[in-house]
């Protein structure tokens, strides 16, 4: 989010907030949810005044409320339903108001969850240093993975991670662009292997002699865009289709290969080093890039995380993942 961008939303949200009522109404709806009554008493006002104050915050997709028998029920959006909603520059500035005015919210404490989509490659490293991170934190960690765009597309929709671990900056840059995630930087790197469980495969040309080829899906997984341009190159694309099976991400090539007698074209960092066989691949090297929420109230959760990811190079090399420089 540029520097304008974000005074802009600013602005916006304290223009509808220059009111100690409204501002008091809020910080009700921080704490829990509220009936119309309950807001009334608690600020000592009629209900008429509060519901005036109310359609001015429900105007500005501040608040919503729903009907629960006779009575209103009011509360603040989820960020996931803030965001589905469009708003996803304004959803940062709001958050981060919340923050000041819940003092309790703004940093992370045992208990809290910290919230991580990351590629599918990531998933045997994350897993191992996020139970070492919830260990020495007490800060839970809920890992969602998959393809790199397929998750891009999630978070572009509503969904809320506090990082974003990505194997391309593409997978990145649109949500960069609407203001929802900032890019840290890039934090390692793999390279995309041939894999087979059987006996080892020393050149591509053997692909035209095996009996299943499996590569990850190239729209939504950068490592399944690395294999189908490597394969094209060699010209050896055309000659597999008839044997050619897509995966979801790199892990479920992997899966499918060993499952079926086959061989993966993927990334070398979900293959354990006890499985099968592997070729290292003439490609571009695979590299992971780092995106943080751009809610700078979440921002010491992300940088607790990424403090721990920074001592923990040597489990990321353990899983196929090396130092990026």
């Amino acid at each position: 989010m540029s520097q304008e961008t974000s005074y802009h939303n600013y602005a916006q949200l304290f223009k509808v907030l220059a009111d100690e009522t409204r501002l008091g109404i809020m910080r009700l709806l921080i704490k829990q949810d509220r009936t119309v009554g309950e807001l009334a008493n608690q600020l000592g006002l009629p209900i008429a005044r509060i519901s005036h104050h109310l359609a001015i915050l429900r105007a500005e997709s501040l608040i919503r409320d729903r009907r629960v028998g006779k009575q209103i029920i009011c509360s603040i959006p989820t960020l996931a339903s803030f965001l589905a909603s469009g708003q996803g520059t304004r959803s940062s500035a709001l958050y981060d108001l919340l923050a000041l005015l819940d003092e309790e919210r703004d940093l992370p404490k045992p208990g809290d969850d910290l919230v991580i989509f990351a590629a599918a490659s990531l998933s045997r490293a994350f897993e191992e240093i996020g139970l070492a991170f919830e260990e020495k934190t007490g800060i839970r960690v809920r890992f969602r993975f998959g393809a790199s765009h397929a998750l891009a597309a999630e978070l572009a929709s509503g969904q809320f991670a506090d990082l974003f671990a990505a194997s391309s900056l593409e997978a990145i840059k649109p949500l960069e662009k609407r203001g929802l995630f900032h890019f840290e930087r890039f934090f390692a790197r793999s390279r995309l292997a041939l894999w087979q469980q059987e006996a080892p495969i020393h050149q591509l040309a053997a692909l035209l002699q095996v009996r299943w080829v499996v590569i990850a899906n190239p729209v939504s997984a950068p490592c399944g865009a690395l294999a189908t341009a490597l394969l094209k190159r060699e010209g050896l694309w055309d000659a597999i289709q008839t044997r050619l099976i897509l995966g979801r991400d790199a892990v479920q090539a992997l899966d499918v290969a060993d499952q079926n007698g086959g061989v993966a074209l993927t990334s070398l960092a979900v293959i354990p080093s006890n499985h099968g066989f592997s070729l290292l691949l003439p490609a571009a090297p695979i590299e992971y890039a780092l995106a943080s929420t751009c809610i700078s109230s979440r921002h010491p959760y992300a940088e607790a995380f990424l403090g721990f990811l920074e001592k923990n190079q040597n489990t990321l090399k353990r899983h196929g993942l090396s130092n990026q420089t």
